[in-house]
């Protein structure tokens, strides 16, 4: 039953940060003031939760806290730096080759994997490539993309080594914390001009705080080779919303890579 509400808020968690697009293509500012924002407004709703729970919080595990805050903090910021160049949805897909690395990283530290996660992950990245074949130019927005993709794998191993210590709720606290905290200097060095609130309020809450949480209280109950797979529902979600608010439409050859995307998907489900 856990597995089953494990992987339930992993592609929650995935349909929510989907819409980050939109609120990036909102907010008038540079990547890294995007990101701090992002980081410190999740921070304040965490540290409010906290609050209205009367609950105390004590830092433990200060490594390994301090390596997934930063690998966080460089996923958002070269996705964020992705989404402002790339097409949505190509950004989206380059964030979601980190399957391809977190199985790498699996079979180096374990040796082994299952071979119907093998198959799921090769099915994935086969409907990735059907999506990005068109990109045949090697920008500035693809290259970000593809470092966003290799910082999330360690996302995944790190915030699953996290989960065995600590609740969700403390590792979203600390991870937006300590993020905010990595990103504050930025403040001095790019001017904030015309503050969207709404917008800024916005993209700590709907695409940050819950579903950062969702995922760190999922990533417990899934393998995190499975979990990676599962949480390839964001670029479909991406897609979506790129096609009806951006008018990014896709061919046929794409939509293909969507499917397969989504049959992976279903496949890891089946054997949850």
């Amino acid at each position: 039953m856990k597995q089953k509400i494990g992987a339930a808020s992993i592609l929650t968690s995935g349909v929510l940060m989907g819409t980050l697009p939109v609120f990036v293509r909102s907010i008038n500012l540079h990547a890294f003031l995007v990101t701090f924002f992002r980081f410190f407004v999740g921070f304040i709703f965490l540290a409010l939760f906290f609050l209205l729970k009367n609950k105390s919080i004590k830092i433990k595990y200060k490594k390994l806290i301090l390596l997934l805050s930063l690998a966080n903090v460089l996923t958002v910021f070269f996705y964020i730096c992705s989404l402002q160049i790339a097409k949505v949805a190509i950004s989206a897909l380059l964030l979601y080759m980190a399957p391809v690395y977190v199985m790498l990283i699996v079979f180096m530290r374990e040796w082994k994997i299952e071979f119907e996660t093998l198959f799921v992950v090769i099915l994935s990245i086969i409907g990735l490539y059907l999506m990005l074949r068109p990109c045949k130019i090697l920008s500035h927005g693809i290259i970000c993309g593809f470092l966003s993709g290799i910082t999330y794998s360690f996302v995944f191993v790190l915030a699953k080594e996290a989960r065995k210590l600590m609740s969700a709720q403390e590792i979203t606290f600390f991870i937006l914390g300590f993020g905010a905290l990595f990103l504050l200097p930025v403040l001095l060095v790019y001017r904030v001009n015309n503050l969207q609130l709404p917008w800024i309020i916005g993209i700590g809450l709907i695409p940050t705080a819950i579903p950062f949480t969702l995922f760190n209280y999922g990533i417990k109950y899934c393998k995190v080779e499975k979990a990676s797979v599962l949480a390839l529902i964001e670029p479909i979600s991406v897609a979506i919303i790129g096609y009806a608010i951006f008018d990014e439409v896709f061919s046929s050859t794409q939509i293909l890579g969507a499917s397969l995307i989504l049959i992976s998907i279903s496949l890891s489900l089946r054997k949850v």
